[in-house]
């Protein structure tokens, strides 16, 4: 389950967002915080949530790959590797071709 899946509260839905949206901020400025991906594993943040997130604030193809690729490593630290997995195959729709995200993605599938 994800935290949509339990949190029927309003303020606590928009906190939940509010967080998430910085968090995307943070990984596309390369500024992260070390409990960041504590708190995607820990609220069970589904890679749909990021990947709409990333949508929203990247504001070129590179970029979004880019940010997805760097919270699908830090996934893969956190033992998350099928949100991990995901966010990797989220980035091949802005670019299908990109060989560093399909090598991930091998490495990933065994």
């Amino acid at each position: 389950q994800t935290t949509l899946d339990y949190v029927n509260d309003f303020t606590t839905l928009m906190n939940f967002f509010k967080n998430l949206n910085s968090i995307i901020k943070r990984y596309m400025l390369g500024q992260k915080l070390d409990t960041d991906i504590i708190y995607l594993k820990n609220r069970k943040v589904s890679h749909i949530a990021i990947s709409i997130a990333v949508m929203m604030f990247c504001e070129t193809d590179e970029s979004a790959i880019t940010t997805l690729v760097d919270i699908s490593d830090d996934m893969i630290k956190v033992e998350n590797y099928d949100v991990a997995l995901q966010l990797l195959k989220r980035c091949l729709v802005y670019n299908e071709e990109n060989q560093q995200v399909i090598e991930r993605i091998k490495k990933l599938s065994v």
